[in-house]
């Protein structure tokens, strides 16, 4: 039996071994998949399984689009770093250049 649990939003384990979530799942045939990380389809950390051999959080699904639907989630995450920055909101002093008014923009 295959294990698979989520640990947090950044990591899963795949039989106890910890992963990022950058895996996809690939479909093999109607019953079976495989899983690969999404930027090296090369790395394989589990090669074509049925579907019933599979545990997701103590779950095992009745079907492979089941399966596919719970895991997703838990082996891939998309997230976009934004660096925090201060940004002034007051406008500054002094006269702006060719006499153009100041233009203030504030953190979305």
């Amino acid at each position: 039996m295959i294990l698979i649990n989520n640990e947090d939003e950044d990591y899963f384990r795949l039989n106890g071994i910890k992963y990022t979530k950058n895996f996809i799942i690939i479909k093999q045939g109607l019953e079976n998949i495989s899983v690969h990380n999404i930027y090296d389809t090369k790395q394989n950390i589990l090669s074509s399984t049925h579907f019933s051999q599979i545990s997701v959080g103590g779950n095992i699904y009745n079907n492979q689009i089941d399966l596919i639907d719970n895991l997703t989630s838990i082996l891939f995450t998309k997230k976009i770093h934004i660096p925090s920055t201060t940004v002034s909101t007051s406008t500054p002093s002094g006269i702006p250049a060719n006499g153009d008014e100041w233009i203030t923009y504030s953190a979305i």
